[in-house]
């Protein structure tokens, strides 16, 4: 079967997401999307990415950090956009399905069923409750966090603090953890770099470090804690000295 030749951009959401980009940032995505579309699993070497993407090393590793969190390594040493690949999977299945219909002589009647393809009955109890359940499977599989994902790293950066306190502090699940960071990114909008201050910032403030233990709680109070921390750095007093809170005595 050959390959498709094309794939589909939602704007909306493609614009969302690059929202903060420069131009460069954005070129060498794209580049690196169409590249992975058309050859498959794109290197993890920055060299050989930084010339797929048409650009000098140099200019490469500057932006790469802001692009890295798009793609994901394979067990194989790849790397791939996961989305992507989705894309790849719904063409794929559509291209097999309509090579089935061709085999059955055009559009199946509505009452016909048949192994591997779908049907136009509509699905009863089970097979929507099956259904359902496929897709809840299909997207765990989806939610999975490559050990060098921005999700996990910004997890293991948080949990490292609890560690330093309470060394027998459990490992907790990074797949979870990584979810609400996902959540922080791609629905709230916040940079890894913003998120990375804030759990340093909290982490080292006496009040919210034993308050923040997990990225779940990190999401729901991230708002809060930007205020506190920003209304903070504003104080003209300093009650912060290299990351921890004293307290402010005016000058005898």
């Amino acid at each position: 079967m050959n390959k498709p030749p094309a794939f589909q951009i939602y704007a909306s959401d493609f614009l969302v997401d690059i929202n903060d980009w420069t131009v460069d940032e954005v070129g060498i995505y794209l580049r690196l999307l169409l590249s992975e579309w058309v050859n498959g699993e794109l290197p993890n070497d920055e060299k050989r990415l930084a010339r797929i993407a048409g650009c000098s090393y140099q200019k490469f590793k500057k932006k790469w950090f802001k692009v890295e969190c798009k793609f994901e390594i394979k067990n194989n040493g790849f790397l791939i956009n996961k989305r992507m690949e989705i894309e790849r999977e719904k063409q794929d299945n559509y291209r097999k399905l309509q090579a089935e219909k061709g085999k059955l002589g055009g559009r199946p009647q509505k009452s016909r069923s048949f192994s591997g393809v779908l049907t136009e009955q509509k699905p009863n109890k089970s097979s929507s409750s099956s259904s359902s359940s496929s897709s809840s499977s299909s997207s765990l599989k989806i939610k999975d966090y490559s050990p060098t994902s921005l999700e996990v790293r910004l997890s293991k950066f948080l949990f490292s603090f609890i560690k330093k306190r309470d060394p027998k502090a459990k490992k907790p699940n990074y797949q979870k953890w990584g979810s609400y960071i996902d959540k922080l990114i791609r629905i709230d909008k916040r940079t890894p770099e913003e998120i990375e201050a804030i759990i340093e910032w909290c982490q080292n403030d006496s009040f919210w470090q034993d308050n923040i233990l997990s990225t779940e709680k990190l999401r729901e109070k991230f708002t809060q804690l930007k205020l506190k921390k920003d209304k903070t750095e504003e104080c003209p007093y300093g009650i912060y000295e290299n990351g921890k809170r004293v307290i402010w005595k005016p000058d005898e």
